[in-house]
């Protein structure tokens, strides 16, 4: 069985490095805290549904969210301005952006 990890386990957390939960599976994502989100971070979760408060980061980097195909529901945070290249290439079930 894969490591399966809840919303509350990563609540705290204020940087996320690259690679950090590739495969991980996550059903969801709520970060308050967080400023520093690198790339391919939550790549190919395959039960990720939504990811509500990615604190204050300012970019989503590339292939951070890439193949998270149950991906529905992303908001992010109103100080983000850049999502860079890939970031969330595959994710043909998301259907709300804000």
């Amino acid at each position: 069985m894969a490591l399966q990890i809840t919303a509350n386990d990563i609540a705290n957390a204020v940087s996320i490095g690259s690679s950090a939960f590739w495969y991980v599976r996550i059903p969801s994502i709520n970060c308050p805290n967080l400023i520093n989100l690198s790339s391919n971070a939550f790549r190919e979760n395959k039960v990720l549904s939504t990811v509500e408060c990615l604190g204050k980061i300012n970019n989503i980097p590339d292939r951070c969210f890439y193949s998270d195909t149950s991906l529905t529901t992303v908001t992010i945070p109103y100080e983000c301005t850049t999502i860079k290249a890939g970031a969330f290439y595959g994710c043909g079930s998301l259907t709300t952006f804000k």
